[in-house]
């Protein structure tokens, strides 16, 4: 059994890690060229289009896991462990597992967001420049 924890934490470990990653990888995009801008804005509104499902299908695990902890008291789950439930205690570890990983999920969605959006930014921004730098003075 402890195995299996370790094998979660590692995994999550991998997955956080992963994360980090790309958030460097938006501070090197930060000072790219004009096209190469516009090229990742591409890229990144092609894969946000693309995980929209994913990202609602996390979100609605989320928000049903969360119901389910309102309506579980620590009683019940104290019970289940007093009575060597393990098929139930398994399930339950299982479903907080599996909304560990949509909460994950919608964690790269917010980064991927942001990193939409601060591209945009940039875009908008540097159009401004261009359109001020061809005014007459």
């Amino acid at each position: 059994m402890r195995d299996n924890v370790g094998r979660f934490c590692e995994s999550v470990h991998t997955r956080l890690e992963a994360l980090d990653g790309q958030m460097d990888a938006l501070k090197l995009n930060i000072g790219t060229t004009w096209h190469s801008l516009q090229e990742k804005l591409k890229e990144v509104r092609q894969d946000h289009e693309a995980s929209r499902q994913l990202v609602a299908d996390a979100r609605t695990s989320l928000e049903s896991w969360f119901g389910e902890q309102q309506i579980e008291s620590q009683g019940a789950i104290d019970a289940l462990v007093k009575n060597h439930d393990v098929k139930q205690l398994a399930a339950r570890a299982q479903k907080a597992e599996e909304c560990a990983w949509s909460a994950i999920q919608l964690a790269q969605a917010s980064i991927d967001d942001a990193e939409w959006m601060i591209l945009e930014a940039i875009s908008a921004k540097l159009d401004a420049e261009a359109v001020t730098e061809e005014l007459p003075q």
